[in-house]
Formats: structure tokens, sequence, C-alpha cells
């Protein structure tokens, strides 16, 4: 720009002639600007013409009170009943379309007649439903304490016999403890302490019905904890105190044919089992118990008179914990296509137990048939066959129990009397049973008994 400087003597006035010349000369510029902007507003506007289009879903069902709305604008409408709608804008103009669990789309406009299709956004779906708390939900979605175990499939490689095992060590606030080497007996699962002044159980939900069987440890797919009594309610009266369990099954996939097989199989055994007291500490611990009690020490823990007992013949714990062979196989097929699924599984689990003559095979079969006849029609398949042969041990028993009566024989008791029969607290023919008291030898108790179960049947069928 050049400056027009007429000298008259006064800085201050050839400042003012400088500046009023630059702004004359601009005012031109400016106005031309303006003009040119107003065009293009005019020629917008004529360009803008009424569109129509429709938005459905992907299964052509028609997406209802989805937005549309014109970017960089804030003009836009909504999808009416049967998913149309009808905007004003101009070619080329770019819209957005959204709705509540679907994906959201740009389009840009190249006709007056337009036909879009939402994708289903699943993780949406997840934040905006919560029902049954499945372990796709979010846990930050979530105002309820709820753990979730995804990893199933590496969890079922350990060497366990049940699924509480499986959780054990998994999740903050859930205590597993087994129940004294019964491989019949489920180990004891416990949310957050006991809940309740009766002891309610767990409740366990297996695809969402309430009491389900699990087929076995490989058809698991997920595993939810729901710890607090705000995320059972949604099971109700049925959840009680206790907490809930709930457990998603692997489904069937579409694909070809596939067979897969895994196994497992090791050892197991007790730790840190009690010491019991040898026949010596027997002895001098009953001495000082009875005189302790102002009462005379029976004639039997006279060494002189009842010898017998001064000698170390067996260690109980030794007799009654073994180390248990443990083996695990699981076989599936699985085929689908678009519109049919198959899915069936074989597992055996066989369990020999860490109490000697203990054990608990299984045999199961599961499977799982999807069909969809249309769009809004899909049959769903799904049963278990189980056979099971199974002979436990009463380790619960505070009084009549193997390991407690295995602490209570004396050390100076024999496993079998010299003529083969299970022997007792003191040689055959001694007086002096009575000085211990209700004791029972603990191997009689596991292998004489005749307490083995066997069942075949459909334990589950929908």
């Amino acid at each position: 720009m050049k400056k027009f400087i007429f000298s008259v003597g006064n800085k201050n006035k050839l400042f003012k002639v400088t500046a009023l010349t630059a702004l004359t000369l601009c005012l031109p510029t400016m106005a031309s600007a303006y003009n040119a902007n107003a065009n293009k507003v005019e020629m917008s506007q004529q360009k803008a013409d009424n569109i129509t289009g429709t938005v459905t879903d992907t299964n052509g069902e028609p997406v209802v009170g989805a937005t549309i709305k014109i970017v960089g604008s804030s003009n836009g409408t909504v999808t009416d009943v049967n998913g149309k709608f009808t905007l004003s804008v101009a070619k080329n103009a770019e819209l957005q379309i959204s709705s509540i669990g679907y994906v959201t789309k740009k389009i840009t406009v190249v006709s007056n007649n337009l036909n879009v299709v939402l994708a289903e956004d699943r993780a949406s779906l997840d934040e905006v439903v919560v029902l049954g708390y499945g372990a796709g939900q979010r846990k930050q979605d979530l105002s309820a304490s709820v753990g979730v175990i995804n990893n199933a499939d590496k969890l079922s490689v350990r060497p366990v016999s049940s699924t509480e095992g499986m959780l054990q060590g998994q999740l903050a606030g859930v205590t597993i403890t087994a129940n004294g080497g019964d491989p019949t007996s489920a180990p004891n699962i416990v949310i957050r302490g006991q809940g309740s002044m009766n002891g309610d159980n767990v409740l366990w939900v297996v695809d969402g019905i309430p009491g389900a069987p699990i087929p076995s440890m490989n058809d698991i797919e997920s595993i939810v904890v729901l710890k607090d009594a705000a995320s059972a309610a949604i099971y109700g009266a049925q959840s009680g105190a206790g907490g809930c369990v709930l457990v998603t099954t692997k489904k069937a996939k579409e694909g070809k044919v596939s067979l897969s097989y895994d196994g497992l199989y090791g050892f197991r055994q007790a730790t840190n089992l009690p010491k019991a007291l040898t026949a010596e500490e027997q002895i001098k611990l009953a001495n000082i118990s009875y005189k302790a009690a102002g009462l005379d020490t029976p004639i039997g823990w006279d060494t002189k008179v009842n010898p017998y007992i001064a000698t170390n013949r067996t260690d109980w714990m030794d007799e009654v914990f073994r180390n248990a062979f443990y083996q695990r196989h699981n076989v599936v097929i699985n085929t689908g296509t678009s519109s049919a699924r198959s899915r069936l599984s074989y597992a055996y689990d066989g369990d020999d137990g860490v109490l000697i003559g203990t054990f608990n095979k299984r045999h199961t079969i599961h499977y799982n048939g999807q069909f969809d006849i249309n769009k809004w029609i899909t049959i769903t398949e799904d049963f278990t066959w189980r056979n099971s042969q199974m002979r436990g041990a009463n380790t619960a028993n505070p009084e009549g129990g193997v390991i407690m009566n295995a602490l209570h024989m004396p050390s100076s008791a024999s496993v079998y009397n010299p003529d083969g029969t299970y022997g007792g607290v003191s040689e055959p023919g001694n007086g002096y049973t009575d000085i211990h008291g209700d004791a029972i030898n603990p191997v009689r108790i596991l292998c004489a008994s005749n307490a083995r179960k066997r069942f075949s049947k459909f334990v589950y069928s929908r």
C-alpha cells in the first residue's frame, strides 16, 4: 500500500493524514469481500433441496427415532415409526445419522432419495442395557460390585475337579476352601464373608438359568461373580445372601467342521497336614491332663501294666492320604453355516482323590445347536448327559469324620491286626480300649464301607 505523506510541519497531523488515507484505500476491498460472501450465501440458499430417506438396520427393520443432522449446522430431523425422514439440505452436504445402539454413520448427499443402513454397536448396547451383568459389560458402567473372569480357557487347565476350584485365587473377596480332600464334595465358596446367619449358599446361574448344571470346565466361556446384594437383586429371592455366580458356556459358531482336543494329567497331594503326637507324647500329655483336673490317671496309661501304648506303630496321616492321579480329556466338534450351527463336546474327568479309597469319574456329553428359521425365529437346543461313578468320604463331621479319627487314633495302634482284620485303638484282647475314647480306625472307614454311587442320565435339557 502506498503512503501519501503531506508535510504540514506537525507530527500528529502527519499521522492522521496517513491513517485516513490507508482506511480510504481499504474500503473498496472490504466492500468487495462483503458482496462476494453475500453472493455465496445467496447461491447456497438457492441450491437447498428437500430430500427424503429411510434408515434401517442390517436386518432391514426401520430404525425409529434416528437423528439426522447436517454436519456443521444445527439443522436436523428424526425418523418416524417407519424409519423415514425429510430434510432441506444442499447438494453435496454431509449428513450424520445416529441412534442409540447403532454405529454413527456419515454420508454425502448425492441424490434426493437416500437409503441408510446402520450397524448395531455391541459395546454401546452393553453400556445401555445392564441386564444380568454379562462378561461383556464394562466395570466402569456399573455401580455394583462385579468380578469378571474372561480367561476361562486358561483356568480350565488347572488341576482341579470342580468349577469352584477354577475360581480359587482369581477374584478379590471370593474365598474358596476345599472340604477335606473328598473328590465328590465341591469346595465351599464364600463371597465377602458369610452373608447371613443361616449360611446361604451361592446361587449358580448357567446361561441365564438358575441352578442349571455346568457341562464341564472346558465348556465355560466366562464367569461373572456378583459380590453384593445390589448386583444380585436381579435374581430376586433365589440369590439369598450368599451372592451369585453367572456362568456363560461356549456356543456353536459359524465355520467349517473343526475338531479339537485338549487334555491334562498329573498328581495331587495334601499339604500342611497336622502332625500327630508320638506314643511317648500322648502318655505324657494324658498324665498332665488328669493331674491338672485333680483326677487319678487311668491304669491303662501305665506302661508297666499296658506296654502296648509305649511303641510308635502308625502315622495315621500317612495312612489315609496319598498322591492322587488326576486326568481330564476334552474333545469338541463344531460346524455351522449362517443359518445352522452345532457344537458337540465330550469330556472325561478322573480324580482318584487324595484320601485312599475315594474317587470321582465323570463322562459328560454336551450338545448346543442354533437354527435360524428366519430373521425373527431362532431355535436353540441344549442338553447335557452325564455318567458318574464316585466314592466319597465323610470329612465334614467333627466327630465321626475320617480326618478327626486320624488325629484321635493313638500312634501305638496298628492299621491291621495279625489276623488281617482292621486294628483298633489297642491290641486284640486288651482291656484298656476306653482310654482312647471313641476313636475309630480311619483306614477302615475309608476302605470297608461300600458307599459307592453310580448314575447315568440327562442332567439338563432345554
